[in-house]
Formats: C-alpha cells, structure tokens, sequence
C-alpha cells in the first residue's frame, strides 16, 4: 500500500540503501520513461484520440452474475447494505476513520484533513505526492478516488433496484472520468490505485448490468472506453519493482488481469490479460510462504492480498481464462491462513504494517472486513472443518 511520507534526504538514503544495483538500474530507466510520457499527458477538457477498439456491436460485457443471485443475500446483510448506501446518498462517508461530507459530488483532488487541494492540471510524475504540503493527506485523496464507495452504491441498486443509486454511480463515474484524464493529476501518481480501481471497474458494471443506462455509462462511452484503456497502459509500462514488489505489484497485475478479461475490447487486451496472469501468479508465490502466510507478516496486508488474487482469478475464471491450479491452491492456503488467525470475534491479530486497504466494498469500511473475507474464501473454497463459522 501507500509509503509513509519521507522526511527529507534521510528518507531518500535509506530507501536508496535497500534497492539492489537492478533496481537502481530499473528506476533510472523509469524515470526517462516517466519524463518521455509527458507528451502523452491529457489535460482536463483536451479531446483525446483513441485508437480504434472492437466496434460497439462487439463491445459485449460476458461475465455477469448468475440470475436470481440477489435472493441469496441474507436479509440483515442487505439491511446494512442499504443502511451504508442510504447514508452515502445523503452525503455522508467515513475515510480511514475521518469523517467525510459532500460525498453526493466529491472534490476528487481535496484532502479534508489539511484543507489542501492539488493541482488536477498538473503532470502527474512531476507531482510530489508525498510532499504533504502539495498534495494534502494523499491516502485521504487516494481512497475516495479508488471508487470503491460507487461499488457500494451499485450493489444498493443491484439489490433494491431503486435508480437513484445507479443515477449517482453514473454521475460520479463521468465526474471522476472527465476530472481525471490520462496522466493529470495526482490520482495518475501510483500503480496500486489504478489496480484497484480497475476492478471496481469491472464490479460496477457487472452489479448494473441490468440497468438499461449501464451500457451508455460503460460500453458505448468513449469517456470510459479511454479510462479503462488508459489504466491499462499504464499499469502495462510502469511495473513496481524491488523493495516495492510487494502488495503494489500484486494490485497492478491484479487490476491489469481483470480489466483485460471484463473489458477485453482492444488491440492489446489478449497480451495484456496474459502478461498480467504470468506477473500476478509469480507475485503471489514471492509475497505468500507456502504455508499461505503473507510474507510481509502483517496480517491486514495478508486479508487485502488475499483479496486481490481471489478478485483477479474470478475475474479470469469467469472469461474463460482460468488461473493455475497452482495459484488456486496458494490461495486456498492464504484463506486458511486468515480462517487460522482470527478471534472469537473474527478479527484479526494487530500484527505488523496496516493501513485498512480493501479491493472491494460492499459496505461501509469501518466495519470489520474479515468475515467477509472468510465468507468469499468459504464460497470459492468450502470451508474446512475447524473453520469458525461467519454468521451474518
């Protein structure tokens, strides 16, 4: 997840410290990279070209849920679920435990916490995004921008079919598309939201897929159609590397795999999806013992890396384009790992680096995300006998 902010050229050393002379060699050769893309840059209003994808005949969302598979969500879930959703419809939201307003039309680029506003304008690597004093609080920035809030609001629609809650997902969506254009701004600053973002992407269409306005937000708008292509071209040419290849790379292969199988409709998408599928197995065999433990022996790491892959080879299953057998059974043993290390209450131990990431929501993040983790590992894997139960 996000670094800590340095303070000053100590940081600097000491990071430079723990690189080995590869990865030295691999950010040089990103930086000229970063400085070559500054012609690519697409400034907010500025008419982008995009290169020809599948006709809109061909545009074909595949992967939806099965029918009928809203009467399956127990009833106190859905009660909270809509108690979540009613509460962002009015405005109101909780960000890594501040509390937020205006949330019926966000300032993409506003940290709440410092007052600061960065600039949508700028190129987004000549952007100090750890600097504080330009960019705000940027986790506060990072995760509205992730989406994850409009996943939310899509299931509420989903489940209810009230379309106040899709009308909302498809204002902010335009909203985020046309304020964030490719490489402008700070929310272009780190591959690991873009990853996330991608697949909240691919869950917002798949829960709207009934609503009769999904395919005018998603398949025929050439505003989504240039986001979900521009995500991926990023995410294809700056890989994390070194001391970062850790959970960062994980959520770029992960978003990368499942925006190629949900919206396979470019050029690219092929190689893209199997680029993504190689990277994504080798990053969870070099993050995770073969035990399942999380190398970074954290356990919130643990849960959100787990949820990456789950994520990501669903997404690959459901096209046709399953994952290894291999990486399969990696992740049946991360979900014992976390069915092993949870409390009476289903929590788990404060161990190690934790900064609450989540891939998706499906209600509101400060409730204890675990047993839901349980219950997608129990869903995909069938849980064990020794298992505590998850009772919603």
């Amino acid at each position: 997840m996000a670094e800590a902010s340095p303070s000053g050229l100590a940081w600097y050393v000491r990071r430079l410290g723990r690189m080995s002379p590869g990865e030295v060699a691999w950010r040089v050769r990103e930086q000229a990279l970063r400085r070559a893309w500054a012609r690519r840059q697409v400034r907010p209003g500025q008419v982008a070209s995009l290169p020809a994808p599948l006709a809109a005949a061909e545009r074909r969302f595949t992967s939806v849920l099965p029918a009928g598979a809203a009467a399956g969500v127990p009833e106190t879930a859905m009660a909270a679920i809509l108690s979540d959703a009613d509460r962002l419809m009015a405005g109101e939201w909780e960000v890594l435990g501040v509390a937020r307003g205006h949330m019926q039309a966000p300032d993409w680029f506003h940290d709440p916490v410092t007052g600061r506003r960065s600039d949508h304008e700028v190129y987004a690597f000549a952007i100090k995004h750890r600097d504080e004093a330009a960019v705000g609080n940027i986790k506060q920035v990072w995760e509205v921008s992730r989406l994850q809030h409009l996943t939310l609001l899509a299931t509420a629609w989903y489940l209810t079919r009230d379309d106040s809650y899709a009308e909302r997902v498809d204002a902010q969506l335009r909203s985020w598309w046309a304020a964030n254009p490719f490489l402008s701004g700070v929310n272009w600053t780190s591959g690991i939201e873009l990853g996330v973002r991608l697949i909240n992407f691919a869950w917002i269409r798949r829960l709207l897929n009934e609503w009769p306005g999904v395919a005018d937000l998603f398949d025929r708008n050439d505003l989504a159609l240039h986001q979900i292509r521009w995500h991926q071209q990023y995410l294809a040419a700056f890989e994390s590397r070194g001391s970062s290849a850790n959970n960062h790379l994980i959520a770029e292969a992960a978003g990368q795999l499942a925006a190629s199988c949900a919206f396979p409709w470019f050029a690219e998408s092929a190689r893209w999806r199997r680029q993504s599928a190689a990277l994504l197995e080798k990053s969870l065999r070099d993050n995770t013992f073969p035990s399942g433990i999380n190398r970074e022996l954290a356990s919130d790491y643990h849960g959100f890396v787990f949820e990456l892959g789950a994520f990501a080879a669903v997404e690959a299953a459901a096209a046709g384009f399953p994952v290894s057998d291999d990486c399969w059974r990696l992740l049946a043993a991360m979900a014992d790992g976390m069915a092993a290390l949870v409390d009476a209450r289903l929590r788990p131990p404060r161990q190690g680096d934790s900064d609450e990431g989540r891939v998706v929501l499906l209600d509101a993040p400060e409730h204890n995300r675990w047993p839901t983790l349980l219950s997608l590992a129990a869903g995909l894997f069938g849980p064990l006998a020794w298992w505590p139960p998850v009772d919603f």
